[in-house]
């Protein structure tokens, strides 16, 4: 998406009306009063909006129910106030519900509106699950400026910020509708309950830095675990000096705070004088982390636990303050280097369920 202009569909909720704090965390709700929520009129969707009643205590439900029949990209949005956002904020935490008619994935998505005039917005990552009560987190780093937005800043001030729209982005005929019984913009720490998978199941998108004397092929063929697609690097290198083939994989916008370590499945066919893999976090700047000790070669499947405390900045790389910042990692790299005493070192790597736990 390049601009909201062209065309998101996003079912946003209600608004938000003040700050509240949890702890030592600032808390924004958002919702609660049905009056402070407008449906934003739009081409190509139509949108109904209404309030559920919930339980005694609770803030009422908000419903956007939605249909569009064109294939293109479209925007169903809620408006929403927003007042006294603090700075601090790390994420959005919805609590929701998705339910389809038709249609595929539909992700959670934000938008944001500055008061002098900057317009930004971000979509989550991940699609929401259809027909499940679920919560959901939206970290707020790297939201990207709205092709109608009207200021200079690098990226979103919070503490600007005068209105919200929240909701989903759908592609193609969709119709449905969104529950939600909790909003809020919060700057409490993720903790995460379980593991984040990087590769969401599939063999995931890789790409691979290599030596220009290196000969490398990387495919995604149904021989991992149980015959399911992994990621595999078929390559081959000349012996007697310093080599490398590094495939890595990109991360989404995804919040790491709360994790411990990498983990990832694999096995590995290195050249004679290479015992083991490179494995890598690279930051959002370049600077590279790798696992010491190095995962060794493995003829079977191996899955393998590498925490955070185990990764050293390559001495090739520079970084400003010297330390892993969860936050900016961009990529995982799962790769060799090194001096093989072969004449031509042949090899091959098979890479499967890569994954950060808590």
């Amino acid at each position: 998406m390049t601009g909201i202009r062209t065309g998101l569909v996003a079912c946003m909720v209600w608004a938000a009306a003040a700050v509240g704090v949890a702890g030592e965390h600032a808390v924004v709700p958002i919702g609660g009063k049905a009056a402070a929520v407008k449906v934003v009129p739009l081409p190509g969707v139509t949108v109904s909006l209404e309030t559920i009643a919930q339980a005694e205590g609770e803030p009422p439900c908000v419903r956007v129910t939605f249909a569009k029949t064109g294939a293109e990209r479209r925007l169903v949005a809620v408006e929403a106030a927003v007042v006294k956002a603090p700075v601090g904020l790390r994420a959005l935490s919805a609590r929701c519900q998705l339910c389809l008619k038709q249609g595929g994935e539909a992700r959670l998505a934000l938008v944001a509106f500055e008061r002098d005039g900057g317009a930004w917005f971000k979509i989550s990552a991940s699609p929401l699950p259809v027909d499940k009560l679920t919560e959901v987190r939206l970290p707020l780093g790297s939201f990207r400026k709205a092709a109608f937005g009207r200021d200079d800043d690098e990226q979103v001030q919070w503490e600007q910020v005068e209105k919200v729209w929240l909701g989903l982005t759908l592609d193609g005929p969709a119709e449905g509708r969104l529950d939600l019984s909790r909003a809020v913009l919060t700057s409490e720490p993720y903790r995460p309950t379980g593991p984040l998978h990087v590769t969401n199941g599939s063999p995931g998108t890789w790409g691979a830095s290599n030596d220009r004397a290196a000969s490398v092929k990387i495919t995604t063929p149904p021989e991992g675990p149980g015959d399911k697609p992994c990621m595999r690097v078929d390559f081959s290198f000349p012996g007697g000096r310093h080599m490398y083939v590094v495939p890595s994989t990109r991360l989404g916008e995804v919040e790491l705070e709360g994790y411990k370590a990498l983990r990832f499945t694999y096995k590995a066919v290195l050249p004679k004088g290479i015992d083991g893999l490179l494995v890598m976090l690279i930051e959002r700047d370049g600077t590279q982390y790798y696992a010491d000790p190095a995962p060794p070669r493995a003829g079977e499947w191996k899955t393998i636990t590498i925490p955070f405390e185990k990764l050293e900045r390559g001495t090739w790389s520079k970084d400003e303050n010297d330390r892993l910042d969860l936050n900016d990692i961009r990529s995982v790299a799962v790769g060799l280097h090194g001096t093989t005493t072969e004449t031509q070192g042949k090899g091959s790597i098979w890479v499967a369920d890569v994954q950060f736990v808590p």
